[in-house]
């Protein structure tokens, strides 16, 4: 069933006089110049057969659609895209046909922000071993001399010089 046909325009009798019966779902929602909003939209159309969790009543087709109601599904699914895992592969291209060069700005920005953090997080896990290792240095270095304090003192020193580098190579200061 076509999601434009009018059998998918949505309920005018309002939710409590609605009896709209159910459509078939679509088989495929093609992605081609279609926005991440539109092509969400859909999917929750195609799974709920077109009808309304809320209401029951059929769901209009996504050129039919209140602006508002398009602007909400377009930063819904922007958002849900930028928390996606970074392992897995992004379902969508970096801008999709239709979104506005505005929305691929900010959505650049945004996954610039979460690199930004998840390396300071790294930083900082750094910054603890680092001080770890330290303190583990400082109380091994209390003990009676023995060949495996030594040995150990130097595998710590060692440690320790390594994640100074990793820093040094991040920019940062150990």
């Amino acid at each position: 069933m076509n999601p434009d046909s009018p059998q998918n325009i949505a309920c005018e009798a309002g939710p409590s006089q609605c009896d709209c019966g159910t459509t078939e779902p679509i088989e495929d929602i093609p992605v081609v110049g279609k926005t991440i909003g539109q092509i969400a939209y859909e999917a929750y159309a195609e799974h709920t057969e077109w009808k309304s969790l809320a209401t029951g009543c059929r769901l209009p087709a996504w050129s039919l659609l209140n602006p508002a109601i398009k602007e909400a599904w377009e930063v819904t699914a922007h958002k849900v895209q930028s928390v996606s895992p970074r392992t897995s592969k992004p379902i969508l291209p970096e801008v999709m046909p239709g979104s506005t060069l505005r929305e691929a700005e900010n959505l650049k920005m945004e996954r610039a922000q979460q690199e930004a953090r998840k390396i300071l997080k790294e930083i900082d896990f750094i910054h603890r071993i680092q001080s770890s290792l330290r303190d583990l240095f400082e109380s091994l270095a209390r003990y009676q001399p023995s060949e495996e304090r030594d040995l150990a003192m130097r595998n710590i020193r060692y440690a320790i010089s390594r994640l100074d580098l990793d820093l040094k190579r991040m920019g940062c200061n150990p």
